[in-house]
């Protein structure tokens, strides 16, 4: 590698799409990290250029580690992995999804995976396997909870919310809409304020986009309107949900069970103080909550797709310059 080349630094390497690799060695030397320290032979000062996914907090003092850096390229739509603040002072382009509204209604795995999240938890499939590998083989003791029929809320009506309230109708549901931003629906969906839709929901799904104004936005208020005793889904962003008053209302019946693919702060803890997270606590004895490690983009269809779109982003951006 000649050391007078910028060079963009990949964090999470693994099977990182390579046509979307070979575009960013057009611009920069290409470097892929690794946690072994005898392989540490790249100068921080060369580093131009970060990709990164969710793994890494990139935070303040990760950042100044790269004093000549331009730029973050991160084929995500949330941003809260990355301190903006930091960026927007320090001149440094962060190139992300967000708002590519074109580009993203071709990607399906989120909502997806939302909807695997959905039937698991409404049939008991978790109860249900740890049943089976304890010897038993009793279809009794788990009965079904049907969908069709049923109304589903969502909270958030942008990409994710829109892919749901179609598979919603495929199974023969209501869909119940609040979003800020009203738009058209089709037949069976209905825009409604956020107290009806609490109220009048079987399932509730969160879709907002992580800022300022959604922090803990599903707080103790929020659940005790829940008065269908619904089943709550959240693949957004765990700083979205008040995690204390979510155990509560498991806890009290508020809610009949949640499925989550996020929690608060999962980019930066470590493996023993998510031992000590109160929600995967009361999962590991509770089987109305399910959450797994933020899987709904971890497709590689999608990851392939998105990591390609978003390094042709960059190369509009520096070619611009």
């Amino acid at each position: 590698m000649n050391k007078n080349n910028p060079v963009t630094l990949i964090l999470e390497p693994e099977n990182y799409c390579e046509k979307a690799i070979r575009i960013f060695s057009k611009y920069s030397s290409v470097a892929k990290f690794t946690t072994n320290v005898s392989d540490k032979v790249i100068d921080n000062n060369k580093i131009t250029n970060l990709v990164v996914r969710l793994k890494y907090h990139i935070n303040r003092s990760f950042l100044q580690k790269y004093p000549n850096l331009k730029s973050i390229v991160s084929p995500t739509t949330g941003l809260n992995h990355i301190d903006l603040k930091y960026t927007k002072n320090n001149n440094i382009c962060v190139i992300s999804l967000k708002n590519e509204t074109e580009f993203l209604s071709s990607v399906k795995s989120t909502s997806e995976f939302t909807w695997c999240l959905i039937l698991s938890l409404v049939r008991g499939v978790k109860e249900a396997f740890i049943d089976v590998e304890n010897g038993n083989w009793n279809r009794n003791n788990f009965p079904g909870y049907i969908l069709n029929g049923k109304t589903l809320g969502i909270v958030g009506f942008g990409r994710i919310g829109k892919q749901l309230s179609q598979i919603a109708l495929g199974f023969g549901m209501k869909v119940l809409v609040y979003d800020i931003h009203n738009s058209s629906v089709s037949q069976n969906m209905k825009f409604v304020d956020l107290p009806f839709l609490l109220k009048n929901s079987n399932i509730i799904t969160n879709n907002l986009s992580y800022n300022k104004s959604t922090i803990e936005f599903f707080d103790s208020q929020k659940f005790s309107q829940m008065i269908k005793k619904p089943y709550f889904i959240n693949t957004a962003r765990g700083e979205i949900v008040d995690e204390n008053a979510l155990i509560c209302a498991l806890k009290t019946g508020g809610i009949s069970g949640a499925a989550l693919d996020v929690i608060k702060n999962e980019h930066i803890l470590n493996c023993k103080s998510r031992l000590h997270n109160p929600l995967i606590i009361y999962a590991k004895s509770n089987n109305n909550l399910i959450i797994t490690p933020h899987l709904g983009g971890n497709s590689p269809e999608d990851m392939r797709k998105t990591e390609l779109f978003i390094a042709k982003k960059y190369e509009k951006w520096i070619t611009s310059l």
